[in-house]
């Protein structure tokens, strides 16, 4: 499917996402960020792949002008996920909502709830886009390892590498690939700036064999 660019995300776009699993809840947040006030480390790491299916232009939580983008998407299995949708929500500061990925919660009951939030670590109801909690933790071992005392450096370097390895047991055609962001001008140039990373998911490219 051709993508249909509708602002943040595009109608046909496939959104890879991630949630960490700490034994029977979950969280989006990456660890590095919850280690400042706990030691406790992701049990399990879970990935999804999103498709675009639809946007809407939708009201915010604060605001019931219809200005803001909300989308709905599928999983491959079938599983209906909104983004933004169908009310947008942000905080004074943050949009971190863009990123986040909800299971439809329109028309589930009380018992859907309880089912779902008691289900979590197995079949979580949310997820974050990779690039969110993937690309801050690649550049604390890398461009700012300095900053890290051993210990840190060494846990995250192996959440790392664990997050990689699941990611591809479950894509094994894809790989994730950070690199500085490329900024593109209203005249056509590129620039990007060292320390500032972006994390993409992209097909690996076929190594050629000896005949």
């Amino acid at each position: 499917m051709s993508e249909v660019k509708t602002g943040r995300y595009s109608i046909g776009e496939e959104i890879y996402a991630c949630v960490f699993v700490y034994g029977d809840r979950i969280t989006t947040y990456q660890p590095y960020l919850i280690w400042s006030w706990s030691n406790e480390v992701p049990t399990d790491i879970k990935f999804i792949k999103l498709t675009v299916k639809e946007h809407h232009k939708v009201p915010g939580d604060y605001d019931d002008e219809v200005k803001y983008d909300g989308y709905i998407l599928a999983a491959d299995d079938g599983t209906i996920f909104t983004n933004q949708y169908p009310r947008a929500s942000y905080g004074q500061l943050s949009d971190r909502g863009d990123r986040i990925f909800h299971i439809d919660f329109r028309g589930k009951t009380e018992e859907d709830f309880k089912k779902m939030f008691d289900n979590q670590a197995k079949v979580p109801h949310e997820y974050v886009i990779i690039n969110e909690v993937f690309t801050p933790m690649f550049k604390a071992v890398t461009l700012d390892k300095d900053k890290l005392s051993d210990g840190l450096g060494v846990k995250l370097s192996l959440l790392i590498n664990h997050f990689k390895d699941n990611f591809a047991k479950l894509f094994p055609d894809m790989e994730l690939v950070t690199a500085p962001l490329i900024f593109k001008g209203k005249d056509g140039s590129e620039s990007s700036y060292p320390n500032i990373l972006k994390t993409t998911v992209v097909k690996k490219e076929k190594k050629e064999e000896n005949v």
